[in-house]
């Protein structure tokens, strides 16, 4: 279970760097679409899978990741 750490910390290092690096002018990739929604939801105080913290941000990254392989 080593690899899934790895894993698990490379995909926290990205969505932490998207984050900080984030503009509502420039989407450049998947993260950034889903931080998007995630600011719109939170606006709007909707309670949805893009609500809260990153956990299923990381989730669905991590499956698109892991799939491909």
């Amino acid at each position: 279970m080593p690899h899934c750490m790895t894993i698990r910390y490379f995909l926290q290092k990205a969505v932490t760097e998207h984050k900080a690096t984030y503009s509502d002018d420039h989407a450049w990739d998947f993260i950034d679409i889903y931080l998007k929604e995630m600011k719109k939801r939170e606006k709007t105080g909707e309670i949805s899978s893009f609500s809260g913290e990153s956990s299923f941000l990381l989730l669905s990254v991590s499956h698109i990741y892991t799939s491909t392989q």
